[in-house]
């Protein structure tokens, strides 16, 4: 047995298939842009993840150069 499925447009409880096939597909396109968004809004938080990691290994690689630096001059 087949259950309809049931969307909220405006606050009413609708059958989709009692829509239009316009509407039909217009809802189509609103579910697919919000998938879109949420696997962006995923990617986007793993990349400012990486990027703040890098830029900690940047400060820490730099403050590595300093540290040595500072070994050098004291060796002379």
């Amino acid at each position: 047995m087949k259950e309809n499925k049931t969307i909220t447009i405006d606050g009413t409880e609708m059958d989709f298939d009692s829509l239009s096939p316009k509407t039909q597909y217009l809802v189509q396109q609103v579910e697919s842009l919000n998938s879109k968004i949420a696997n962006t809004q995923f990617e986007l938080d793993q990349l400012s993840v990486g990027l703040e990691a890098m830029k900690a290994h940047v400060i820490a690689s730099t403050q590595e150069v300093e540290e040595e630096v500072e070994e050098e001059v004291e060796e002379k």
